[in-house]
């Protein structure tokens, strides 16, 4: 870690923090700035701390669709830049990755560079081609803006991998080394998360509005008494006083008083804790700290309490014209994490709720789509501090994370904002996206791509198996498609038949059995489709081992019934054995075989609805190689 500091004569102090890492040839940086004078300082504007020059021809920005928009989440897409082109990103909301995704694998020449520009907030990225060099910048859409006396801005974080050659597997496999290795947060400091089964509740009692302990209890009974091992225990909105309570029959989106209902949870989740514990269930709750949906005649009407979010600390407050603050009455108002006094207050209220309940895992969401607009309005309200609320909002929600993260008991957090709209690089390194859309949930072919999508950038994502018809029906297909790091269970366990219930221990055994390999290597072997009427397959490798899987899906009757697998990442000379998890047969034969010609399969078994899948076993052994027609 290098940091360079500069004193301007105003009293500005600016300090660039710089991180090495010679092993994986990269590198990330970010600027601070502190007004160390007595008086407020001059206006700092036009800072960007990215601007970055490429020399070489043929540039190329892989990258992935993010979540929203007219694509499936997290598909992966390749942008050409033509001579005199220019190509500008930004979020349409002021979340980090609602539709625009700020991870770039940028290809130009013989060489490529990752580059990424990391704020949870409004961000921008411009690339600009011209005569054989592209330039990259990136930057706080907005800012410029004096500091008051002590206080502190900051820029986002840039991120740069270099390598050589244009191998779209080795690079996603250096980001993937250098993401796990030097980014992901580890609980005990050496071991990224360990990858998890969980059961939860959300579509049979609407979220947490009809839970209770007892029905919660009874449902981790129940996975239990069925051979269903599940690891953590997923509590989401609605848990909280006013929903359901006395009479309001406010819905789980009434938040903004963070206390549980103890006509519901008497002992703040700490039974329920104590039960999944002593099973080896870890505990997660639901929180969404940022939008306050108070609306205005609750704040003149009912007395402030130590759990209620005050109407002084609501970006926009005394500024706003016809209500109290900037954003919707009674729905999207927006907690300025800005402000000391709200930052503490937080980061009281709920770290006594986790450590009250016993709770293990922090689930986050944000589903304000005007965070941008809010943002706006307070610039406009005050010229001269443009971009400063931004700014405090999102290093107060950084700061905010680091001290949830102090807890001893909390293993990890999840992102989600409607989904993964902020998982921008500062995030995903103090978190994991367990919910990471809220994409139809049933579209089986967009979750396989998008679990392909998602791990070539983040090595730790979640799934789960369904809403509708899947809460009580489930096969093999359904499940193998969310075959995340994280294979989240929805069922309703009340009425689940004995068939469903041990198509679903199966496969969890079946998930058990891969879950070793997921922060090895990773290929996508077919191409980057959503048709229904394609196969579609992606495999995780070894490559110190030289073992691994390919998950494979024919995804309809349509499609074709036999199709060709060629593996990838095998050593040429080495020798395999291949085996299948829903087959007898056993392929033996060298790595430039398996590369080269491929495993010809045959799915025609229709597990469900004219679809079929497969899980190919890959084993480095010393047999001589075989089998050759077995090849196909």
């Amino acid at each position: 870690n290098t940091t360079f500091t500069l004193a301007h004569k105003s009293g500005l102090e600016f300090e660039l923090r710089c991180v090495y890492y010679p092993d994986y040839a990269a590198f990330d940086w970010v600027i601070y700035f502190t007004n160390t004078g007595k008086e407020n300082s001059p206006i700092v504007s036009d800072i960007s701390p990215a601007e970055l020059t490429f020399e070489g021809d043929n540039p190329i920005i892989l990258s992935n669709f993010s979540d929203g928009g007219q694509y499936a989440p997290f598909l992966p897409q390749a942008l050409e830049l033509s001579e005199g082109e220019s190509k500008s990103f930004s979020p349409s909301t002021g979340r980090s990755t609602e539709d625009a995704f700020p991870y770039y694998n940028f290809e130009y020449g013989n060489k490529g560079a990752f580059v990424v520009t990391s704020w949870s907030g409004q961000w921008q990225a411009d690339f600009n081609y011209n005569n054989g060099v592209t330039t990259y910048s990136g930057r706080q859409q907005s800012f410029s803006s004096y500091l008051k006396s002590g206080e502190t801005a900051r820029t986002p974080l840039t991120a740069v991998i270099l390598y050589d050659g244009r191998d779209t597997d080795r690079a996603t496999n250096l980001w993937r080394n250098w993401f796990i290795d030097c980014n992901m947060y580890k609980n005990d400091g050496v071991n990224p998360p360990e990858p998890f089964v969980s059961g939860v509740t959300s579509a049979v009692y609407n979220e947490m509005e009809n839970a209770n302990e007892e029905n919660q209890i009874s449902c981790i009974e129940k996975y239990l008494r069925n051979n269903v091992k599940i690891n953590v225990w997923w509590m989401d909105a609605g848990w909280y006083m006013g929903v359901n309570d006395n009479g309001k029959n406010m819905s789980w989106g009434h938040v903004g008083t963070w206390a549980p209902d103890e006509n519901r949870f008497p002992t703040k989740f700490k039974a329920i804790s104590d039960y999944a514990n002593d099973r080896s269930i870890d505990t997660l709750l639901w929180f969404e700290p940022e939008r306050i949906a108070i609306s205005d005649s609750e704040y003149k009407s009912e007395p402030d309490n130590e759990y209620r979010v005050k109407a002084e600390w609501l970006i926009g407050y005394g500024d706003a014209q016809g209500q109290l603050a900037f954003g919707g009455n009674g729905s999207a108002y927006q907690l300025d994490l800005g402000n000391k006094e709200a930052l503490d207050w937080l980061c009281n209220r709920v770290k006594t709720i986790l450590n009250e309940g016993g709770l293990s895992i922090y689930r986050e969401d944000l589903n304000i789509v005007i965070m941008a607009d809010n943002w706006r309005q307070a610039n406009a309200a005050h010229p001269d501090r443009t971009g400063m609320t931004e700014n405090g909002c999102v290093q107060g929600h950084y700061e905010y994370w680091d001290a949830i993260l102090e807890l001893p008991q909390i293993k990890i957090i999840d992102s989600c904002a409607s989904g993964g709209h902020r998982l921008d690089l500062e995030t995903m390194r103090r978190a994991v996206a367990l919910h990471p859309t809220d994409y139809s949930y049933n579209d089986l072919t967009a979750k396989q791509i998008g679990t392909y999508g998602l791990a070539s950038w983040f090595p730790f994502a979640g799934a789960n198996t369904g809403v509708g018809g899947y809460v009580t029906y489930t096969n093999k297909y359904i499940i193998r498609s969310a075959y995340r790091q994280a294979l989240i269970l929805q069922y309703d366990v009340n009425v689940l038949s004995q068939e469903y219930f041990r198509i679903a221990e199966n496969c969890v055994n079946e998930w058990n059995g891969i879950k070793k390999y997921f922060y090895d290597d990773l290929y996508q072997l077919t191409k980057s489709t959503t048709g229904t009427t394609d196969w579609y397959s992606y495999e995780y490798l070894s490559e110190e081992e030289q073992s691994g899987f390919a998950m494979v899906f024919r995804r309809s009757e349509k499609a074709p019934v036999s199709q060709s697998i060629k593996l990838k990442g095998l050593n040429p000379d080495d020798t395999y054995e291949i085996t299948f998890a829903d087959s007898a047969a056993k392929v033996t034969a060298t790595g430039l075989e398996l590369m080269v010609n491929g495993i010809g399969l045959t799915l025609d078994e229709n597990e469900g609805e004219g679809y079929d899948s497969e899980i190919i076993y890959i084993k480095r052994t010393a047999a001589v190689a075989g089998d050759r027609d077995a090849l196909g």
